[in-house]
Order: structure tokens, then sequence, then C-alpha cells
């Protein structure tokens, strides 16, 4: 069976759109709870995990971005329907937030939850 090819790190950063720094502490922080919990957080709890001081702020500018570039998907689901993409994946092990071994050792991360 033939071997998928891996991206060069210069051709991950010509695929991986920029990401400001708030931008990747949202995308870190969504991340790291869908892989501990295994489902995604709700607005309110991105907000409150990204430093908002208000119970009525919004993760819209946190998530919108994020999607918009392919890091996030949302689901079908009412609520957390947010899931990190491949390339999500992808971005933070190119800018080393993540270790490779943090997709080899997952890959169920992106197959359908029963």
């Amino acid at each position: 069976m033939p071997t998928a090819k891996r991206a060069t790190p210069v051709e991950l950063d010509e695929e991986l759109p920029f990401l400001t720094a708030r931008q990747m502490e949202a995308l870190t922080w969504v991340v790291r709870f869908w892989r501990a919990h295994r489902y995604g957080p709700t607005q309110r709890e991105i907000a409150a995990g990204m430093g908002a001081s208000s119970r009525t702020a919004t993760a819209a500018p946190f998530v919108d971005p994020l999607v918009a570039k392919g890091y996030l998907e949302k689901t079908s689901a009412p609520s957390r329907n947010l899931k990190p993409t491949r390339r999500a994946i992808e971005k933070l092990i190119f800018e080393g937030v993540l270790g490779k071994q943090d997709d080899d050792e997952q890959p169920d991360l992106f197959r359908p939850q029963a």
C-alpha cells in the first residue's frame, strides 16, 4: 500500500492560512478542549476560556475566522457543534504547539462519533 506524501514545512506554510496570535490562542484552546472531552465547547465556554469578562460575551470573534479559514468546522448538532479539522492539527504541529505524536496517537479525532 503506498504511503501518503507528507507536505514539507514550506508547503505547509503556504497551505495553512495565517492566524493572529489571538486566533492561534483560540484554536489551541478549542483543540485542547475537544481532545480532552471528545466534544466541542459551547460558545460561552470558548468566551470564558479566552478570558471574556462578561457572561454575555460571544465567541464569534474567535470562532468565525477559524471556521472561515478551515481550521474549525461546524457540525449539524444544535450545540457543542465545533470540531477541529485536520488542517487545525497540522497548523498546531507546524507552529510547535502540538507534537507530531499528538496527531499519530489520536487518529480517531477525525472519525465520526457513534
